[in-house]
């Protein structure tokens, strides 16, 4: 539905997504290299992973 109305009028789109998902595609490739281990995800992988969630939504928070 979404879609089909956006055919008809453009929906804005704030600047500050760009930066979300440039970081999200980063933070996923991190997690590739770091499964790329038998697949599997270690504790300091974990760690590394987790605060860098963290520290994400700090700086989301701080933005707004």
């Amino acid at each position: 539905m979404l879609g089909a109305s956006s055919v008809i009028s453009p929906l804005a789109i704030n600047d500050k997504v760009f930066t979300d998902v440039i970081i999200m595609i980063a933070l996923t490739v991190l997690l590739l290299i770091f499964s790329r281990t038998n697949f599997k995800i270690g504790k300091r992988e974990g760690m590394v992973l987790a605060s860098a969630y963290i520290v994400y939504l700090i700086y989301i928070i701080l933005r707004n």
